[in-house]
């Protein structure tokens, strides 16, 4: 686990925002990881107690975490495709002013 020193120190830091704030200031694939993580550490947490009462909200986390990468990864994809997209364009202007001239 990359993060798990710095998420139990903030999970356990008197600030309660200090982990919500940290989190935002990392790269989103990043978040994705630390999210990961964070959801691994309180499963475990869970489990050294026997609490097996939160495993739904834990799937759910889960999900969520999933949904967010997708979604980032959507819109990166969806920004390279435009960016071809004026490439292209730009290029046939070029070439249309070519054969006009």
């Amino acid at each position: 686990m990359q993060y798990k020193e710095k998420l139990l120190d903030l999970i356990f830091d008197e600030d309660d925002k200090a982990l919500f704030n940290w989190i935002l200031e990392q790269s989103v694939l990043d978040q994705v990881d630390i999210l990961r993580e964070f959801k691994q550490l309180v499963q475990e947490m869970l489990e050294d107690i026997n609490d097996d009462s939160q495993a739904e909200v834990l799937q759910l986390l889960d999900k969520k975490i999933d949904e967010y990468q997708e979604s980032y990864l959507d819109e990166k994809l969806a920004q390279l495709q435009y960016e071809m997209a004026v490439e292209e364009r730009d290029k046939l202007v070029v070439e249309m002013e070519d054969k006009i001239h």
